[in-house]
């Protein structure tokens, strides 16, 4: 699963028609980068789903971090801006029999790369986990660098601080 940073925040600073500016150049990323290797999906909003054909974690983690040390930018009204993905990956078949289940823990991996502060990739660990994933989403650390004053972050169920 690969998914563009920020792009409510390009929203919101430059404008939806920036926003599609991004998501219209984030678009061809997967497909340059894994079309040829496998089969790329969009599965929402701004992310994407990719199946590579017969290949190891070792070989998978490879090929990603390639798309890592590419420069990715989105060209809006004659200027180029620089912008981050996020990838989360599990591997067929020790971690899923099916789509589904690959698609799950990906997800999960994903998940866990936004929450510890985006720009990364992630193997799915058993560890990993999506709780409270409907009520927070947000990155803390975006919370921390972005908004003024001194707060407190926490499950109301009970009680545990998430952040402070």
């Amino acid at each position: 699963m690969i998914d563009s940073d920020d792009l409510k925040y390009i929203n919101d600073l430059y404008g939806h028609d920036a926003g599609d500016a991004a998501l219209k150049t984030f678009a061809k990323v997967p497909e340059d980068n894994f079309g040829q290797l496998g089969k790329v999906c969009r599965n929402g909003g701004d992310e994407f789903a990719v199946f590579l054909k017969r290949t190891t974690r070792t070989e998978g983690r490879a090929i990603f971090k390639k798309l890592f040390r590419q420069k990715l930018t989105f060209s809006y009204q004659g200027k180029d801006y620089p912008y981050t993905i996020s990838l989360g990956f599990a591997v067929y078949p020790d971690q899923g029999a099916s789509r589904e289940e690959l698609l799950n823990k990906a997800d999960t991996a994903l998940y866990a790369v936004k929450m510890t502060g985006k720009g990364t990739m992630a193997a799915y660990h058993p560890d990993m986990v999506k709780e409270g994933r409907a009520q927070l989403g947000f990155n803390l650390r975006d919370l921390a660098v972005n908004l003024p004053g001194a707060f407190f972050i926490y499950r109301a169920d009970d009680g545990k601080i998430l952040f402070c």
